[in-house]
Protein backbone atom coordinates (compact mmCIF):
# COMPACT_ATOMS: atom_id res chain seq x y z
CA UNK A 1 0.00 0.00 0.00
CA UNK A 2 1.39 3.38 -1.03
CA UNK A 3 2.07 5.80 1.80
CA UNK A 4 0.23 9.10 2.02
CA UNK A 5 2.51 12.00 1.12
CA UNK A 6 3.00 15.25 3.02
CA UNK A 7 5.02 18.20 1.74
CA UNK A 8 6.12 20.83 4.24
CA UNK A 9 6.87 24.09 2.42
CA UNK A 10 8.23 27.34 3.82
CA UNK A 11 8.05 30.83 2.32
CA UNK A 12 11.49 32.18 3.17
CA UNK A 13 11.27 35.95 3.08
CA UNK A 14 12.15 39.18 4.76
CA UNK A 15 9.59 40.15 7.41
CA UNK A 16 7.06 42.42 5.76
CA UNK A 17 3.83 44.03 6.88
CA UNK A 18 0.98 43.91 4.34
CA UNK A 19 0.43 47.30 2.75
CA UNK A 20 -3.25 47.30 3.69
CA UNK A 21 -2.28 47.64 7.37
CA UNK A 22 -0.64 50.98 6.50
CA UNK A 23 1.97 50.57 9.25
CA UNK A 24 5.56 51.75 9.30
CA UNK A 25 7.77 49.47 11.38
CA UNK A 26 11.46 49.18 12.15
CA UNK A 27 11.05 45.43 11.55
CA UNK A 28 10.16 45.82 7.86
CA UNK A 29 12.65 43.94 5.64
CA UNK A 30 14.16 42.22 8.69
CA UNK A 31 15.76 38.93 7.59
CA UNK A 32 16.97 37.88 11.05
CA UNK A 33 13.53 36.63 12.11
CA UNK A 34 13.43 34.16 9.23
CA UNK A 35 17.08 33.21 9.68
CA UNK A 36 16.55 32.27 13.33
CA UNK A 37 13.36 30.44 12.43
CA UNK A 38 15.16 28.50 9.72
CA UNK A 39 17.80 27.34 12.18
CA UNK A 40 15.05 25.97 14.43
CA UNK A 41 13.22 24.35 11.51
CA UNK A 42 16.40 22.78 10.13
CA UNK A 43 17.15 21.20 13.50
CA UNK A 44 13.63 19.72 13.72
CA UNK A 45 13.63 18.39 10.16
CA UNK A 46 17.08 16.87 10.57
CA UNK A 47 15.99 15.09 13.74
CA UNK A 48 13.06 13.50 11.90
CA UNK A 49 14.95 12.93 8.62
CA UNK A 50 12.50 15.05 6.63
CA UNK A 51 13.28 16.98 3.46
CA UNK A 52 11.20 20.05 2.68
CA UNK A 53 10.83 22.82 0.09
CA UNK A 54 11.89 26.40 0.83
CA UNK A 55 10.48 29.11 -1.45
CA UNK A 56 13.08 31.83 -1.02
CA UNK A 57 13.10 35.47 -2.07
CA UNK A 58 16.15 36.75 -3.89
CA UNK A 59 16.39 39.55 -1.32
CA UNK A 60 16.61 37.07 1.56
CA UNK A 61 19.21 35.00 -0.29
CA UNK A 62 21.36 38.11 -0.83
CA UNK A 63 21.23 38.97 2.88
CA UNK A 64 21.48 35.45 4.31
CA UNK A 65 23.50 33.38 1.85
CA UNK A 66 24.96 31.03 4.46
CA UNK A 67 21.66 29.64 5.75
CA UNK A 68 20.33 29.19 2.18
CA UNK A 69 23.45 27.24 1.27
CA UNK A 70 23.09 25.22 4.47
CA UNK A 71 19.54 24.24 3.60
CA UNK A 72 20.62 23.15 0.12
CA UNK A 73 23.58 21.15 1.45
CA UNK A 74 21.24 19.39 3.89
CA UNK A 75 19.25 18.07 0.91
CA UNK A 76 16.29 20.43 1.07
CA UNK A 77 14.82 21.99 -2.05
CA UNK A 78 15.37 25.69 -2.71
CA UNK A 79 12.70 27.25 -4.93
CA UNK A 80 11.90 30.82 -5.96
CA UNK A 81 9.61 33.25 -4.13
CA UNK A 82 10.31 36.13 -6.53
CA UNK A 83 12.69 38.89 -5.45
CA UNK A 84 10.80 40.38 -2.48
CA UNK A 85 7.68 39.63 -0.47
CA UNK A 86 5.41 42.08 -2.26
CA UNK A 87 2.06 41.86 -3.96
CA UNK A 88 2.51 41.32 -7.71
CA UNK A 89 -1.15 41.60 -8.72
CA UNK A 90 -0.75 44.90 -10.54
CA UNK A 91 2.79 44.39 -11.83
CA UNK A 92 3.34 44.77 -15.56
CA UNK A 93 4.67 41.88 -17.61
CA UNK A 94 8.11 43.51 -17.64
CA UNK A 95 8.13 44.03 -13.87
CA UNK A 96 6.98 40.48 -13.20
CA UNK A 97 9.57 39.01 -15.56
CA UNK A 98 12.43 41.02 -14.07
CA UNK A 99 11.55 40.14 -10.47
CA UNK A 100 11.21 36.42 -11.13
CA UNK A 101 14.28 36.25 -13.37
CA UNK A 102 16.42 38.12 -10.83
CA UNK A 103 15.32 35.82 -8.04
CA UNK A 104 16.11 32.71 -10.08
CA UNK A 105 19.55 34.04 -10.98
CA UNK A 106 20.40 34.93 -7.37
CA UNK A 107 19.26 31.56 -6.03
CA UNK A 108 21.05 29.54 -8.70
CA UNK A 109 24.21 31.53 -8.10
CA UNK A 110 23.90 30.93 -4.35
CA UNK A 111 23.36 27.16 -4.37
CA UNK A 112 25.03 26.36 -7.72
CA UNK A 113 22.02 24.35 -8.83
CA UNK A 114 18.97 24.80 -11.06
CA UNK A 115 15.77 26.16 -9.56
CA UNK A 116 12.67 24.16 -10.54
CA UNK A 117 9.83 25.59 -8.46
CA UNK A 118 8.09 28.90 -7.90
CA UNK A 119 5.54 30.39 -5.51
CA UNK A 120 4.29 33.93 -5.91
CA UNK A 121 4.50 36.08 -2.75
CA UNK A 122 1.08 36.46 -1.12
CA UNK A 123 -0.28 34.13 -3.86
CA UNK A 124 -0.61 37.30 -5.96
CA UNK A 125 -0.24 35.57 -9.31
CA UNK A 126 -1.10 37.87 -12.24
CA UNK A 127 -2.03 37.22 -15.86
CA UNK A 128 1.62 37.22 -16.97
CA UNK A 129 3.03 34.83 -14.37
CA UNK A 130 2.48 31.37 -15.85
CA UNK A 131 3.78 32.32 -19.28
CA UNK A 132 6.87 33.86 -17.68
CA UNK A 133 7.49 30.73 -15.61
CA UNK A 134 7.40 28.63 -18.77
CA UNK A 135 9.76 31.05 -20.53
CA UNK A 136 12.21 30.84 -17.63
CA UNK A 137 12.05 27.02 -17.63
CA UNK A 138 10.46 26.49 -14.24
CA UNK A 139 9.06 22.98 -13.83
CA UNK A 140 6.26 23.71 -11.38
CA UNK A 141 4.29 26.46 -9.68
CA UNK A 142 2.67 26.39 -6.23
CA UNK A 143 0.95 29.78 -6.19
CA UNK A 144 -2.62 28.51 -5.98
CA UNK A 145 -4.33 28.46 -2.58
CA UNK A 146 -7.84 27.23 -3.44
CA UNK A 147 -9.32 28.54 -0.20
CA UNK A 148 -11.91 31.02 0.95
CA UNK A 149 -10.25 33.77 3.01
CA UNK A 150 -12.61 36.74 3.47
CA UNK A 151 -10.99 40.01 2.47
CA UNK A 152 -8.18 38.25 0.59
CA UNK A 153 -9.47 35.72 -1.91
CA UNK A 154 -12.41 33.55 -2.83
CA UNK A 155 -11.06 30.54 -4.68
CA UNK A 156 -14.01 28.22 -4.26
CA UNK A 157 -13.96 26.99 -7.85
CA UNK A 158 -10.19 26.65 -8.26
CA UNK A 159 -8.68 23.14 -8.59
CA UNK A 160 -7.46 21.42 -5.43
CA UNK A 161 -5.53 18.64 -7.17
CA UNK A 162 -2.20 18.73 -8.98
CA UNK A 163 -2.57 19.37 -12.70
CA UNK A 164 -0.39 20.09 -15.72
CA UNK A 165 -0.33 23.08 -18.06
CA UNK A 166 1.83 21.99 -20.99
CA UNK A 167 5.38 21.86 -19.56
CA UNK A 168 4.44 23.40 -16.20
CA UNK A 169 2.84 21.57 -13.26
CA UNK A 170 0.56 23.38 -10.79
CA UNK A 171 0.70 22.14 -7.19
CA UNK A 172 -2.08 23.77 -5.12
CA UNK A 173 -1.90 24.32 -1.36
CA UNK A 174 -4.12 21.87 0.54
CA UNK A 175 -7.40 22.94 2.13
CA UNK A 176 -10.34 21.26 3.83
CA UNK A 177 -12.43 19.99 0.90
CA UNK A 178 -15.95 21.24 0.24
CA UNK A 179 -15.72 24.23 2.61
CA UNK A 180 -12.28 25.27 1.27
CA UNK A 181 -10.96 26.12 4.74
CA UNK A 182 -7.16 26.74 5.03
CA UNK A 183 -5.11 24.30 7.13
CA UNK A 184 -1.63 25.87 7.07
CA UNK A 185 0.34 28.56 8.94
CA UNK A 186 -1.74 30.93 11.11
CA UNK A 187 -4.81 28.68 10.91
CA UNK A 188 -2.82 25.75 12.26
CA UNK A 189 -1.03 27.99 14.76
CA UNK A 190 -4.17 29.66 16.14
CA UNK A 191 -6.69 26.82 15.91
CA UNK A 192 -4.46 23.87 16.74
CA UNK A 193 -3.27 20.71 15.00
CA UNK A 194 -6.75 19.22 14.72
CA UNK A 195 -7.61 21.35 11.68
CA UNK A 196 -4.38 20.36 9.90
CA UNK A 197 -4.66 16.69 10.84
CA UNK A 198 -8.23 16.67 9.55
CA UNK A 199 -7.12 18.29 6.30
CA UNK A 200 -4.29 15.77 5.99
CA UNK A 201 -6.80 12.94 6.28
CA UNK A 202 -8.70 14.24 3.24
CA UNK A 203 -5.72 15.16 1.02
CA UNK A 204 -3.04 13.07 -0.65
CA UNK A 205 -0.60 14.58 -1.13
CA UNK A 206 -1.02 17.21 1.58
CA UNK A 207 0.74 20.50 0.79
CA UNK A 208 1.27 22.79 3.79
CA UNK A 209 2.96 26.17 3.93
CA UNK A 210 4.55 28.20 6.71
CA UNK A 211 6.90 31.16 7.20
CA UNK A 212 10.22 30.68 9.01
CA UNK A 213 9.63 33.83 11.09
CA UNK A 214 6.73 31.97 12.72
CA UNK A 215 9.27 29.67 14.37
CA UNK A 216 11.09 32.39 16.29
CA UNK A 217 9.45 34.50 18.98
CA UNK A 218 8.18 37.68 17.38
CA UNK A 219 7.85 40.99 19.23
CA UNK A 220 4.44 42.63 19.47
CA UNK A 221 4.07 45.16 16.68
CA UNK A 222 1.60 47.97 17.19
CA UNK A 223 -1.23 47.80 14.71
CA UNK A 224 -0.65 44.15 13.73
CA UNK A 225 -3.49 41.77 14.68
CA UNK A 226 -2.58 39.43 17.52
CA UNK A 227 -3.28 36.32 15.45
CA UNK A 228 -0.31 37.17 13.20
CA UNK A 229 2.28 37.02 15.99
CA UNK A 230 0.71 34.89 18.75
CA UNK A 231 2.05 31.41 19.54
CA UNK A 232 5.19 31.94 17.46
CA UNK A 233 8.64 30.59 18.35
CA UNK A 234 9.05 27.43 20.42
CA UNK A 235 5.30 27.05 20.86
CA UNK A 236 4.76 26.65 17.14
CA UNK A 237 7.92 24.61 16.66
CA UNK A 238 6.64 22.12 19.25
CA UNK A 239 3.27 22.13 17.49
CA UNK A 240 4.88 21.25 14.16
CA UNK A 241 6.87 18.53 15.93
CA UNK A 242 3.64 17.01 17.25
CA UNK A 243 2.12 17.15 13.76
CA UNK A 244 5.12 15.32 12.31
CA UNK A 245 5.00 12.65 15.01
CA UNK A 246 1.23 12.20 14.65
CA UNK A 247 1.71 11.60 10.92
CA UNK A 248 4.90 9.55 11.20
CA UNK A 249 3.55 6.78 8.97
CA UNK A 250 3.23 9.23 6.06
CA UNK A 251 5.98 9.96 3.57
CA UNK A 252 7.32 13.51 3.94
CA UNK A 253 8.81 14.79 0.70
CA UNK A 254 9.81 17.84 -1.37
CA UNK A 255 7.46 19.32 -3.95
CA UNK A 256 9.84 18.41 -6.76
CA UNK A 257 9.44 14.74 -5.75
CA UNK A 258 5.81 14.95 -6.84
CA UNK A 259 6.91 15.55 -10.44
CA UNK A 260 8.40 12.07 -10.79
Amino acid sequence: MQKEKICLTFDVEEFSIPIDYNIQSKHTNNTEFSKKGLENILSLLTKHNIKATFFTTGYFAEKQQDIVKKLHMAGHEIASHSYKDENHSNFTKKQTFEKIKLSKEILESTIKSKIKGFRMPQFSINKHTLKILKTLNFKYDSSLHPAIVPGHYYNFFKPTKIYKMENLTEIPISVLPLIRFPISWLWMRNLGNWVTNLGTKFNNPTILYFHPWEFTKLPKIKGIPNYITRKTGKIFLDQLKRYIEFNKTSQFCKLSDLLN
